[in-house]
């Protein structure tokens, strides 16, 4: 990951002035991957809970994701063991958008064991957020801080399993301080994974999650919208490399000279182009645009 390409968020970004609603926003944040302001136009879904789910709270994420990501929704996590983990290969199982929230520098993603998703998350045409440009191994603080902004960005949270001193019950706070909906799994009341997730519905009044029917009727989707919005709006680096192709340019050796891109830009932006019907690739390795008429 010391490759990586890192980028600044200033406060003018999209999704940096989300964060302006938290009392002590970051002043900036740093991304590798695709440019977040490239989800806008998709629901920011997070999908946060124990380091150490039960059979049922892996099945419920996996399910969770599956339906998200077809409804059109971005998932958003924090590369921690557990949930956090199960939702973002679910979502690169499924081909969907993924953000990884670190509490560390993004040259070194946390925990180390975590560093080959992270790199399939950029590959796949995923974002790694952070606040910190020199942190290998963050402090325990560091971690409630990346709470923070997981709830901030997103349009709702969801906890599918957590005990009852969970971080992710922190996420939750933000996230009802904010004024984000809070959707959370019930469990059994002797289960310890599910103490967390029923305190939040017993005490933040938090939305049952027995399905996604009412996170998507709260955020507006249908099955249908994911194909509708991937087509809908292009980034300014995914329209320039469309353009550079159409006119006659296929590749990448060239694509990626013409377009002026980083390497790790340049072959996010072709694997979401190609993901979302825009382009295609050869036997030989040559790309060509898609007719969509």
């Amino acid at each position: 990951m010391q490759d990586s390409f890192v980028n600044t968020l200033t406060l003018g970004h999209p999704l940096q002035q989300r964060l302006g609603r938290l009392p002590k926003p970051p002043e900036q944040l740093f991304y590798t991957g695709t440019d977040p302001n490239t989800y806008m136009h998709t629901p920011l879904v997070a999908i946060v809970g124990t380091r150490k789910p039960t059979a049922y709270g892996m099945h419920t994420v996996q399910r969770l994701v599956r339906e998200l990501v077809a409804a059109g929704a971005t998932i958003v996590s924090g590369l921690a063991f557990g949930i956090d983990i199960v939702a973002h290969t679910e979502t690169l199982k499924q081909q969907g958008n993924t953000i990884a929230v670190l509490p560390s520098d993004l040259h070194y993603p946390y925990p180390a064991s975590h560093r080959t998703i992270a790199a399939d998350i950029i590959q796949s045409g995923g974002t790694l957020i952070s606040e910190h440009t020199d942190c290998r191994r963050p402090r325990a603080d560091q971690f409630l801080e990346r709470n923070r902004i997981i709830a901030a960005l997103c349009d709702a949270v969801c906890i599918p399993e957590a005990a009852q001193r969970s971080g992710s019950l922190n996420t939750a706070r933000h996230a009802y301080e904010l004024g984000i909906p809070v959707f959370a799994t019930p469990g059994r009341t002797d289960d310890p994974m599910s103490a967390g997730t029923n305190h939040l519905i017993a005490t933040l009044r938090a939305h049952l999650l027995d399905s996604t029917t009412h996170i998507r009727n709260t955020l507006g989707l249908t099955h249908n919208d994911r194909a509708q919005r991937s087509i809908a709006v292009l980034s300014q680096i995914q329209q320039r490399v469309l353009d550079t192709i159409v006119s006659g340019t296929t590749s990448s050796t060239l694509i990626q000279h013409t377009a002026c891109l980083d390497t790790a830009t340049m072959q996010t932006t072709l694997t979401e182009l190609e993901i979302q019907g825009h382009i295609t690739q050869t036997p030989s390795g040559e790309w060509s645009a898609v007719n969509s008429a």
